[in-house]
């Protein structure tokens, strides 16, 4: 009986199993713990890579793998070896139904935590291990030996948190349910979940906390406490909705939990009276539960519910055809509750159509198969779970009062060993607190020093951005100084070389003001825009086509290139490609880019520019014939001021400023610029990656 099974043979097998998956995973978060030096990782990891490649802890193929993992892993510590043993125990008790392996294994669980001396050190797995224990002996009729079990994980974790208790309220639940004691198999499920809360809040808490809200619920229905159930049923499914998109497991896990708490409710509402919205939650059950990875075994036992309804209402089409349904899956699902529910009906159906002999053979198997479930929980019912764990409580305790009247002779001598240790550790603390004054006090110096220091420092700092915010301000104001005479003088002697009657010294004088001039005009504009290079400021902003961009500047610079006999070509894909960008201040990196390509390529060069993308970036690409670049000058290319300045290949004068302020403009827009040597030939090529928003 879980929260997600209804109370059957079916229904306790898979609660037990959730248990022992809880177990299994609250053991892995403590691997780096108790791990053994040099011990094999890929033991640590096994119980998961199982899930995952074979679809299940149970699966025998899992268990195969997990074996060849551990004879294959080395020394293994003590931790790792109990969690082999836990696994075992789980898959012998599940999947292979051999109880008495499940048993040894169990044992071991114990034995090797006795072994080692880590019964206090490991606590939750020792309680594991008299949980696994009394799952088993109560599986196999052995009630005493399971109570005694469950008492002892008491007893080991009596100090223990909530967590722990929250397991021993859980089984004791379960106990009771199956006595049929319902009301008080309620309050322990309902304590359980309390406690739980307390938990690790990791998939196997959430799924013992919702298992415990449903089993709350299906006990006040069992109870004839309709409210009450329907309020736990509700919350059950709220705490599902909760959590699925928290927890990343298969969907088919919270289908299968849905599903069942949907048949338990359809009951509920068969008892209310309301049949249509009963036969509605069964069938939601049954989809639920009809699918691969889902309790199948629970949707046979809702089509049981949804027959029985049929039949109620004297619907008998549909009636046959769910048990046509229920018979189709009792090959592969082996429940004995189906199959006694279902010859149940079966006889009675026959006899309802005149077909006696065929119903009385149905009805023979289904008393056979009810007196022999009735006869296994003879013992069960005659047991009072809360009657025999008194009787062990007091037996415990009756057994401490005796160790206690010995262990009080004792008591004495420790009392006075204890006195006069206190006396000794008050000498020690009283010099240590007396070496720690004087500790404080030095450590109180040294921070007042430190916190001169750093008040010397930030005054440096503020010293430091005052003197550059100085030195920008003068750079603007000697640039614009500049700017207007050295102007006037490249208009003069612009003027001057248009107008006759120059000789021809008069001429190239004019025309050596005139490129100066010209030089020194570029000098003063590189030199204001490296002052606002820190800080550019991207105004205006627009979807810019790319081929219009890269066409301009061609053009802008192709008389320039001309004067060199050289070729601007412009390369471009099919599509459009768009880039947003501060159009004047990209013209300007290009136009950088062309500028340089021009200055060191040799006269008939062709300077090629590319657009295309590449993922999600758009690259602008100038490629040049050039001197290409050597290695020594590559890491301070696009440095303010830069030693990697050289003269072009017709003489003309480098700056050293525009590939940085081209960087900066290019960094503003999110962008990246950067250079390699081309393959072939001689030459560089330069790209500008852009970001396509």
């Amino acid at each position: 009986m879980s929260s997600t099974y209804a109370p059957s043979d079916s229904s306790r097998r898979i609660s037990l199993l959730i248990l022992v998956m809880t177990g299994l995973m609250a053991f892995s978060c403590q691997k780096k713990n108790n791990k053994h030096d040099g011990a094999a990782d890929t033991f640590d990891t096994a119980l998961e890579t199982a899930t995952k490649r074979y679809g299940g802890f149970y699966e025998p193929k899992a268990a195969a793998y997990i074996d060849s993992v551990y004879r294959n892993s080395g020394k293994l510590s003590v931790m790792e070896r109990f969690k082999f043993y836990d696994f075992n125990c789980g898959y012998n008790f599940h999947a292979t139904k051999d109880y008495l392996k499940a048993m040894a294994y169990a044992d071991s669980m114990a034995w090797v935590i006795e072994q080692s001396n880590n019964q206090d050190k490991m606590v939750k797995q020792y309680a594991q291990a008299y949980y696994c224990k009394g799952d088993v002996y109560f599986i196999t009729g052995n009630y005493q030996e399971a109570y005694q079990a469950y008492f002892k994980t008491k007893i080991i974790a009596r100090e223990l948190d909530k967590c722990t208790s929250s397991e021993y309220n859980y089984r004791l639940g379960m106990v009771l349910y199956k006595q049929r004691r319902f009301r008080s198999a309620a309050g322990y499920f309902k304590a359980g979940f309390t406690e739980a809360a307390v938990c690790k809040t990791d998939f196997a808490n959430f799924w013992r906390r919702q298992e415990l809200l449903s089993n709350t619920a299906l006990s006040y229905s069992k109870a004839n406490m309709p409210d009450s159930a329907l309020s736990y049923y509700n919350q059950a499914l709220q705490f599902l909705d909760q959590n699925e998109p928290i927890q990343k497991v298969d969907p088919a896990v919270f289908r299968t939990a849905r599903g069942v708490v949907y048949g338990n409710m359809g009951d509920l509402y068969v008892q209310k009276k309301e049949l249509a919205k009963a036969e509605e939650l069964f069938k939601k059950s049954i989809g639920n539960n009809s699918a691969p990875r889902t309790e199948l075994a629970d949707g046979q036992l809702t089509r049981i519910k949804l027959a029985r309804l049929y039949r109620q209402q004297q619907r008998d089409d549909d009636f046959r055809q769910v048990l046509r349904s229920v018979e189709g899956g009792m090959d592969t699902i082996n429940n004995a509750e189906v199959t006694m529910n279902w010859n149940e009906l079966m006889s009675g159906y026959y006899r309802a159509v005149g077909q006696p002999t065929k119903g009385l053979d149905h009805l023979l198997a289904y008393n056979r198969l009810r007196d022999s479930i009735q006869e296994s929980n003879k013992a069960l019912l005659r047991e009072d779970a809360n009657t025999q764990l008194l009787r062990l409580e007091t037996e415990y305790e009756f057994d401490l009062l005796r160790k206690n009247s010995r262990l009080q002779q004792w008591y004495l001598v420790i009392a006075i060993v204890f006195a006069l240790l206190v006396l000794v550790i008050f000498f020690l603390v009283y010099n240590n607190a007396r070496r720690a004054k004087q500790s404080i006090k030095k450590l109180e110096e040294l921070n007042d020093q430190v916190s001169q220091q750093n008040a010397a420092l930030e005054t440096t700092l503020a010293s430091l951005e005052h003197n550059s915010r100085e030195k920008d301000r003068i750079l603007h104001a000697v640039a614009h100084d500049l700017r207007n005479p050295i102007g006037g003088i490249a208009s003069v002697s612009g003027i001057m070389l248009d107008s006759d009657g120059n000789n021809a010294d008069q001429q190239e004088m004019l025309n050596l003001i005139q490129r100066t001039s010209n030089d020194t005009l570029t000098l003063i504009n590189e030199l204001l825009e490296a002052a606002e290079g820190s800080h550019i400021v991207l105004a205006g902003q627009q979807w810019t086509s790319v081929s219009s961009l890269l066409r301009d500047a061609a053009d802008l610079l192709q008389f320039k290139a001309s004067e060199k006999k050289q070729r601007i070509e412009t390369l471009l894909t099919d599509e459009d490609l768009q880039v947003f960008i501060n159009r004047e201040k990209m013209n300007r990196v290009i136009g950088n880019l062309i500028s340089n390509a021009i200055k060191f390529s040799p006269e008939g060069a062709t300077i090629t520019l590319k657009a295309y993308l590449s993922g999600d970036k758009t690259i602008l690409a100038v490629i040049d014939q050039g001197i290409g670049i050597p290695d020594k000058l590559k890491e301070s290319l696009f440095d303010m001021f830069t030693a990697a300045k050289r003269p072009g290949t017709s003489g003309e004068k480098p700056f050293g400023l525009g590939l940085y302020i081209s960087n900066e403009i290019v960094k503003a827009h999110n962008g990246r610029l950067w250079f390699e040597n081309n393959s072939e030939g001689a030459g560089a090529t330069f790209f500008v990656e852009l970001e396509q928003k």
